[in-house]
């Protein structure tokens, strides 16, 4: 599993051989290292200099990011003893539920009585202990949280991506796979939904047949599994459809068919329609048998889809 972590620390200024100040300089070649020495443990570290830029690249995909890792002291270049840097991060992250926060600082004695309140004691490290102790603690405590993603690496990266934005409903699915009380249609609905608005916003999918806007789930989805283009006559040409085979092969294209129905009807038809079940049958005998296949088709999709996204966006 690889993790994103914004990390926000002064000592991310490139060093200044000129201004005599041989600390500072080798902290900060120091941190650099740091850095590399993360892809040793899986963790991709996204460096944040002051609070204005963590909070700039924080908000503008706080998907993106497993865990920050926070400075205490030095983050305000005007007043070095200035702790409100550290402070105001450490909140804004907290409104973003599921970031987990580490401390990593020469200082932590500093802002004791908050970090108690704010954080478990093992979330935070101080700078003389390696920095190993604090990678180590990351990728063991984000293990044991997404643990459930191990083996779709790909439903965790539409977020750090930017492909999609419904982590919340994600998790869901994953989290509760093995549980078979769990009914994953509205979640996978919604991330199905988040994933067909971000196409359109890219450009991907653009109008339906008769040059009508895409504006609705039923009609996104239909563009990506059954327009098709039309022959000179008039008539649908069914070989060459609006989102091509290169792009989407008849494999996928029935996979995100089924799960538009599946995932829009499937939950509400069982509910308020149980007249399709024969006599003496029950709808259990159906629904963990449906739960199992729409989990197959919807783990596909996602992988069908970060696929395209990440050939066609990078």
């Amino acid at each position: 599993m690889y993790y994103n972590i914004l990390w926000m620390d002064d000592d991310f200024v490139a060093p200044d051989y000129e201004n005599g100040n041989e600390v500072i300089d080798t902290d900060r070649v120091n941190l650099w290292d740091d850095v590399n020495l993360a892809k040793k443990y899986n963790l991709i570290l996204d460096p944040a200099e002051n609070y204005e830029e963590f909070e700039r690249k924080f908000k503008d995909n706080p998907d993106k990011y497993q865990a920050v890792i926070l400075d205490i002291m030095d983050l305000n270049p005007l007043d070095s003893s200035d702790e409100t840097p550290m402070i105001k991060a450490v909140n804004l992250v907290k409104r973003h539920h599921g970031t987990m926060i580490f401390i990593y600082s020469s200082n932590i004695d500093k802002q004791r009585a908050f970090l108690e309140v704010s954080l478990p004691k093992e979330n935070v490290v101080n700078k003389i202990d390696p920095v190993e102790t604090l990678y180590d603690k990351i990728v063991k405590a984000l293990d044991n949280e997404l643990h459930y993603f191990s083996n779709h690496q790909e439903c965790l990266e539409l977020f750090s991506k930017g492909y999609l934005n419904t982590l919340t409903q994600m998790k869901a699915i994953l989290k509760n796979y093995k549980d078979i009380s769990y009914l994953p249609f509205n979640d996978m609905r919604q991330v199905l939904e988040n994933m067909l608005e971000t196409m359109v916003q890219a450009g991907v999918i653009t109008a339906t047949t008769g040059g009508d806007t895409c504006v609705t789930f039923n009609n996104r989805m239909k563009f990506l599994t059954t327009e098709v283009n039309k022959l000179p006559n008039g008539k649908p040409n069914w070989i060459d459809p609006k989102f091509p085979y290169k792009d989407c092969c008849h494999e996928i294209k029935w996979v995100l068919d089924f799960l538009g129905n599946i995932s829009n009807r499937y939950s509400h038809y069982q509910k308020t329609h149980p007249d399709f079940l024969l006599s003496g049958q029950l709808l259990t005998e159906y629904s963990e048998s449906i739960r199992e296949i729409t989990y197959g088709a919807f783990f596909v999709a996602m992988k069908w889809y970060h696929g395209y996204m990440t050939t066609k966006f990078g």
